[in-house]
């Protein structure tokens, strides 16, 4: 989700700054927690604020994490605008506890940009999308009226939208590595790519040998993926593509605008990271081996292959939702109205799935996005969160 910038550092003593404005003006020093504060950007202008990662300050104290540290400065949305400049725009998940009624500064920073930030510490620009004008009397509200409105050319003008499902395990690592190897020698992405329009019918003539190809290329596409299949399906790290599929960020709805906004997409996991069409790649392969296994398989399966594969099953519904709009915008050019995309994303399917929001106005605003820009429905509605919510 949207970063918050009201930055504030905590525990002196250990010199953990949360952002680099607070370690620049000298907050290391002081004994104290301290809010970094700042003029508040105009409601009704098209400006948001951009935060360039610098080197990392090492810990004080051994086995402590480093100070992160940030250049805050601000942009313009219009593309045209002397203050418009390249960015990447972050893509994260947040959760509510249970006994929390509502989202704060510390629950959305530190589970999502702060442990993003520790795991990237190249120079790399991040678009910086504030909940509310921080530290004004009215204290922290989940998001300002002006920023909706914003979201979708902010996302939509990054140089890429960089997607963060946080920090990385055994599990994930071993899939994303999995998934580089399959792609190296550019077969999967041959056929989802540029020969996309056969991939079917390549995927039907993997797997069925009955299948009759006429066309070389085919021809060779399908010998080509027979021969990837057996170099490497048996070896598909299953549970661990669970795993990833199970991450918090493919079951919320802001970020499948944030996802699908953006010409590029990278996802990163950890110290891992995989472009859009790789990620697409290896769940696309998946697909081959699941249908290899089911064909050639004995008629006895056990009951955790059964359990683990119908879970991955149902798991795809997110990321299958994040492809589905992303082929709608950039391939299609279609935009559906507000009112479809409402009952899509926030209504149960027929496995009784839906995407979660924790305020109910955000199964509304956290699809602004995705519509036309002037969707007469979008256009007649009212931007509002107050303290009820």
């Amino acid at each position: 989700m949207a970063q918050v910038v009201q930055l504030e550092q905590h525990e002196a003593v250990v010199q953990r700054a949360k952002s680099g404005a607070a370690a620049l003006r000298g907050a290391e020093t002081e004994s104290v927690s301290v809010k970094y504060k700042y003029t508040p950007v105009p409601p009704s202008s098209r400006t948001f604020r951009v935060a360039k990662l610098l080197p990392p300050e090492a810990a004080f104290l051994p086995g402590c994490e480093p100070t992160i540290r940030i250049s805050l400065f601000e942009a313009d949305t219009d593309t045209t605008s002397p203050a418009f400049i390249d960015y990447d725009a972050l893509s994260y998940a947040w959760d509510v506890p249970p006994h929390v009624k509502r989202p704060n500064r510390r629950i959305i920073v530190e589970s999502g940009s702060e442990r993003f930030y520790m795991h990237i510490y190249r120079p790399l620009e991040l678009a910086l999308l504030h909940f509310t004008a921080a530290n004004t009397s009215d204290g922290e509200k989940m998001m300002s009226a002006n920023q909706v409105p914003l979201m979708q050319d902010i996302y939509a003008h990054c140089r890429r939208a960089v997607i963060w499902l946080g920090p990385g395990t055994a599990d994930s690592d071993r899939w994303f590595a999995y998934v580089r190897d399959i792609c190296a020698d550019g077969i999967l992405g041959g056929l989802i790519g540029p020969r996309v329009a056969s991939v079917m019918r390549i995927f039907d003539a993997a797997i069925d040998p009955s299948v009759v190809l006429d066309d070389p290329v085919e021809i060779q596409d399908r010998a080509d993926l027979v021969a990837l299949i057996e170099r490497s399906a048996s070896k598909y790290p299953i549970e661990a593509y669970l795993h990833i599929l199970r991450r918090t960020w493919f079951k919320r709805l802001w970020t499948i605008q944030e996802a699908c906004l953006a010409s590029d997409v990278v996802i990163v996991c950890g110290h891992e990271q995989l472009c859009f069409d790789c990620f697409r790649a290896g769940s696309f392969f998946y697909g081959l081996q699941s249908n290899r296994w089911l064909h050639r398989h004995a008629d006895v399966y056990s009951q955790q292959e059964l359990r683990v594969r119908d879970a991955v099953f149902g798991a795809t519904e997110g990321f299958l939702r994040i492809f589905q709009e992303r082929k709608s915008i950039h391939q299609l050019r279609h935009r559906r109205p507000l009112h479809e995309l409402v009952i899509k994303h926030s209504v149960l399917n027929d496995s009784k799935w839906k995407v979660g929001a924790s305020l109910a106005q955000d199964r509304i605003y956290g699809l602004f996005g995705l519509t036309a820009v002037d969707d007469p429905v979008k256009a007649k509605l009212g931007i509002y969160y107050d303290k009820k919510n």
